[in-house]
């Protein structure tokens, strides 16, 4: 079967099929999220359906790091330059002085469409749908432990558009 969604549905169905949806306590009694425990031919599946899509989720991953890395270089030479612009007083801390140019970079326009831009193309790497081929047997799997996970945990409200995505995909 060939499924076409977004990268935030083929991660949303890759968290489902890793974890429960409930909590326990690990080693050092902190409170993590339970892993997701399969029987040999459902971690089959499950090993299928990584190998489908990781290597596309990363490439797209990519994409977004880059955005990214571009806008935090504006940022550190906007900071170095505003550093040079306005030093720091004598009489000033340097908690101060650190939030006077943080105050600086939140009003310059430059840095603020550099980061708008960066948000924009992580929005749209998460909204790029591609294809994969998987088996029917893989299907079933991953709705099994979709309809469990979604009844286990519920959804919030940003994740409206995506479940709807993964519903119209499995009906």
């Amino acid at each position: 079967m060939k499924l076409n969604l977004s990268q935030s549905a083929y991660t949303l169905l890759k968290v489902c099929l890793s974890i429960t949806g409930e909590k326990e306590l690990n080693q050092k009694g902190e409170e993590v999220m339970s892993p997701r425990r399969l029987n040999g031919e459902e971690s089959a599946q499950r090993r299928h359906y990584f190998k489908a899509i990781d290597s596309k989720l990363e490439e797209n991953n990519k994409k977004a790091l880059e955005a990214g890395d571009k806008h935090n270089e504006k940022l550190k030479k906007l900071q170095e330059d505003y550093k040079k612009k306005n030093p720091q007083n004598k009489k000033e801390s340097t908690e101060d002085y650190d939030k006077r140019i943080n105050s600086l970079l939140n009003n310059d326009k430059t840095l603020m469409a550099s980061f708008a831009a960066a948000m924009a193309v992580q929005q749209q790497v998460n909204k790029e749908k591609f294809e994969i081929d998987i088996t029917d047997k893989t299907v079933e799997v991953i709705k099994k432990y979709y309809k469990e996970y979604s009844d286990q945990v519920g959804w919030g409200s940003g994740d409206d558009e995506v479940v709807e995505e993964i519903e119209e995909a499995f009906v």
